[in-house]
């Protein structure tokens, strides 16, 4: 079994100690992080995502989400990329021009999850994969979501499984 995309991080070493030492000192060097998920009905992944990653020092953060969260996003959350959405309340298929504009605006995409179990996000969320070729991050139930598209995922470079043990089997 070829295994050398795998690996894994303990809790006495981290994965990419060479990261840990050269983070920029200046927040305009620390990079753009696009953070893609929620429905109208939850987006906790989304907020709990945008404060660890300003909380560690990312450069430039915005979010992607459905355009009925509009009112309940927190105020300072003003560079929002908000999406057209389903009758279901998550991510539809005419938010692709937007998506991918936002995502080649990144340096990293966080497909971060509660994006409902929707096949038309599903879709959406694999077609960004395909194009675009962004370092992007994918974990929570994005990882769930975009199943059916395993195979395209695990070759596609600068692509990164944050997942529980289940996911894997």
């Amino acid at each position: 079994m070829n295994t050398d995309y795998w690996q894994q991080q303990t809790a006495q070493e981290p994965l990419f100690p060479d990261i840990e030492w050269s983070k920029p000192q200046q927040k305009a060097q620390s990079g753009k992080l696009l953070i893609v998920g929620g429905t109208t009905h939850g987006f906790s992944a989304v907020v709990k995502a945008y404060a660890a990653a300003t909380a560690a020092g990312a450069g430039d953060v915005k979010v992607a989400v459905p355009d009925g969260l509009k009112k309940s996003l927190p105020p300072d959350f003003a560079d929002s990329v908000f999406l057209p959405t389903n009758p279901s309340g998550a991510l539809s298929k005419d938010a692709q021009a937007e998506l991918l504009a936002a995502a080649q605006w990144a340096d990293g995409v966080l497909l971060v999850g509660d994006s409902g179990m929707n096949s038309e996000t599903g879709i959406l969320l694999a077609n960004l994969l395909g194009d675009t070729d962004t370092w992007t991050t994918i974990t929570r139930d994005a990882i769930d979501l975009l199943q059916t598209s395993a195979a395209d995922i695990v070759k596609r470079p600068q692509t990164h499984l944050l997942m529980s043990f289940p996911q894997v089997q």
